[in-house]
């Protein structure tokens, strides 16, 4: 990712120089709350859509696979999307037989 140090660098006019560096602040923020997002609770219905299985499939996989996203329990049971979409990360790869 470009940083501000190398934009200031660039042998572009100030002009451009601005835009730029206003453009990689942005993306800079953005990330930041993306990162904040993932430590939102989501529903299970939620996280069976991050998933792409039903209630089935679903509680099948929290039984048998150990890094299950673990359920945080208030009031329903919800989940971390950071969890689960690592989780579903590290699912996919072994499907397609890229996990260690």
């Amino acid at each position: 990712m470009i940083s501000l140090n190398v934009v200031d660098q660039l042998n572009v006019p100030d002009d451009v120089k601005g835009i730029i560096s206003l453009v990689v602040k942005e993306n800079i923020e953005l990330k930041e709350q993306l990162k904040e997002g993932d430590d939102r609770l989501i529903t299970t219905g939620e996280a069976k859509e991050i998933l792409l299985c039903k209630n089935k499939k679903f509680w099948d996989m929290a039984a048998n696979y150990d890094d299950f996203p673990k359920v945080i329990k208030f009031g329903r049971n919800y989940y971390r999307l950071g969890d689960v979409k690592a989780f579903r990360d590290k699912h996919i790869k072994g499907i397609n037989g890229e996990a260690k």
